[in-house]
């Protein structure tokens, strides 16, 4: 690693079928315009020492996660006039008459109730 991570950091792990290959990672990150003061390639064993997970990936030094389907839910739910069907895939958005359905893949409207 060459350096000290100072401070709160980011973990992003290594895609699980993906092989970590270092000099790849951090070609990636400086194309990105992303040094080692933001962010650094680690390997399994470095990140191991680091927080006591073997698995590879980038620190990144300002970084934060979103878990966007409870930040949806939470933006929806305050809607009065929205509907929201969740864990329900649609296939085609079409306006009728002046009302917008959603339809499944057997085209039959998601939202008739």
């Amino acid at each position: 690693m060459g350096q000290a991570l100072a401070g709160p950091w980011h973990f992003q792990p290594t895609k699980k079928d993906k092989i970590f290959d270092r000099q790849a990672v951090s070609t990636h990150l400086h194309s990105l315009d992303l040094k080692e003061d933001i962010a650094v390639a680690c390997s399994a064993e470095e990140v191991e020492k680091l927080c006591g997970i073997s698995q590879s990936g980038v620190w990144i030094s300002r970084g934060a996660t979103l878990n966007l389907s409870d930040a949806t839910k939470d933006m929806l739910r305050k809607h009065e006039r929205l509907t929201c069907i969740w864990n329900t895939q649609a296939a085609r958005l079409e306006e009728r008459e002046g009302v917008w359905y959603l339809l499944n893949s057997t085209l039959l409207p998601l939202n008739m109730w």
